[in-house]
């Protein structure tokens, strides 16, 4: 593992259900497409599960024993683990730029591009070098790296502040998609509507309340289906 990652490591797990988490209805999905579920293992390092990966993890019990297990192991070999309580995303980025802050480059080893939008909106100039390491989708050369500062560069100062709501919007691993409208849609609509660049601040805002969200998403809707302020998304459809 040093060969590739290095020395300076650090894990992120997830909560292993112990939590409410916003993706338990995804962990849900995948655990209605395994034919069976494994009864709990006494798993050990140095012990053979007879299951198959999918099976032995679609049991929650098995999941948190087989987290405890690694947890232990990285442990022996001197690497830091960080145990979420729920869903690890914010917690991998929250811990990148906390050591980004205080002026080491990261590396952010992950294949979930709600982590990489995530990074996008909230890595500062002040901070050093983000990486995000996927091998999700390899190129020729290899592993897929991008440099976070220079994708900020590339995109701007408006597409990064607004990228959580337009990945949320186009659909991500917490949302779902809208039908007949992709990221281009969305992202094509952001330089050309003003009202759509206005409402986006809101859905962002912490201390918003609920009936401002509300307004601000079905005006979102209404700009994407061709609406004018006025109509409600009951006349477009």
């Amino acid at each position: 593992m040093n060969s590739k990652f290095g020395d300076k490591l650090i894990v992120v797990f997830d909560g292993c259900g112990s939590v409410a988490s916003t993706k338990d209805h995804e962990h849900a999905r995948r655990h209605s497409r395994v034919s069976k579920i494994a009864p709990r293992v006494n798993a050990a390092a140095s012990s053979q599960i007879l299951f198959e990966r999918e099976q032995f993890l679609a049991n929650s019990e098995n999941k948190a024993d087989f987290v405890t297990m690694l947890v232990q192991c990285f442990a022996n070999c001197g690497v830091q683990t960080f145990q979420s309580t729920g869903d690890a995303d914010v917690d991998i980025v929250s811990v990148a730029l906390q050591h980004a802050l205080a002026g080491t480059s990261v590396v952010v080893y992950c294949d979930d591009t709600d982590v990489l939008s995530m990074l996008l909106h909230h890595r500062s100039h002040i901070m050093s070098d983000v990486c995000f390491w996927s091998e999700m989708k390899k190129t020729k050369a290899g592993d897929k790296r991008i440099n976070v500062s220079d994708l900020q560069t590339h995109m701007g100062k408006e597409l990064c502040e607004s990228i959580l709501v337009l990945h949320a919007l186009g659909g991500c691993y917490t949302t779902s998609s809208i039908f007949g409208i992709g990221k281009g849609k969305i992202l094509s609509k952001l330089g050309a509507d003003s009202r759509f660049r206005s409402v986006i601040p809101v859905l962002q805002d912490q201390n918003a309340i609920r009936e401002q969200v509300t307004e601000a998403g079905m005006q979102l809707l209404s700009v994407l289906y061709g609406g004018k302020p006025s109509d409600s998304l009951d006349s477009l459809r």
